[in-house]
């Protein structure tokens, strides 16, 4: 199934060439961005809505380089709302990384055993997210942690009836960070 994008939403395939060899990224950007006045010459408003649902990915690894951070099934920023449902991760970095200015997020019914970095977390240079409610999910904790979380806002993050799994495939407790966060976890 196609992601279904908000009218206010934009799309694109970002080819980019690297010593390395190319690679594709596709990414949700808001009308006013850069990217997206240099794609169409327009400026809009800021993106309300990404919905990103029945997906399977495998994403390649990041290259050997400290410049280079573990990508993401689903990479959020600058979004008011964003609904995560029914995907599969075969293997990238994270299953779903939050970056600055996000409003608030549903991720359900998504498999994310096989993250290699961090189930679900905050992005390469912060990320600042309001409400988060993840529910019915299998999450990996690939290298670090099955969720992370701001310490300021984690009051605002649910948990309920997610499968946590190492990296051995056996079911364990959750691993959060940061641990004393006040996340509310069923």
């Amino acid at each position: 199934m196609t992601p279904i994008l908000h009218s206010d939403t934009i799309a694109a395939v970002k080819f980019n060439e690297a010593p390395e060899g190319p690679f594709q990224r596709l990414f949700w950007t808001s009308p006013g961005s850069e990217e997206c006045q240099h794609m169409q010459g327009t400026t809009n408003t800021l993106p309300y809505t990404i919905n990103f649902s029945g997906n399977c990915l495998t994403l390649y690894p990041p290259f050997v380089s400290v410049y280079d951070y573990p990508g993401a099934a689903v990479g959020i920023q600058d979004c008011s709302w964003a609904n995560v449902f029914g995907n599969t991760l075969i293997s990238a970095g994270h299953g779903v990384a939050f970056g600055s200015q996000c409003g608030n997020a549903v991720i359900m019914n998504n498999n994310f055993a096989n993250a290699t970095y961090r189930g679900i977390g905050i992005g390469e240079y912060g990320g600042t997210v309001e409400s988060v409610s993840i529910f019915n999910n299998i999450l990996g904790s690939g290298s670090t942690f099955h969720v992370q979380l701001p310490f300021t806002n984690s009051f605002n993050w649910f948990l309920n009836q997610n499968i946590y799994l190492n990296a051995f495939t056996n079911s364990v407790p959750p691993f959060l960070d940061p641990a004393a966060s006040a996340v509310h976890l069923n």
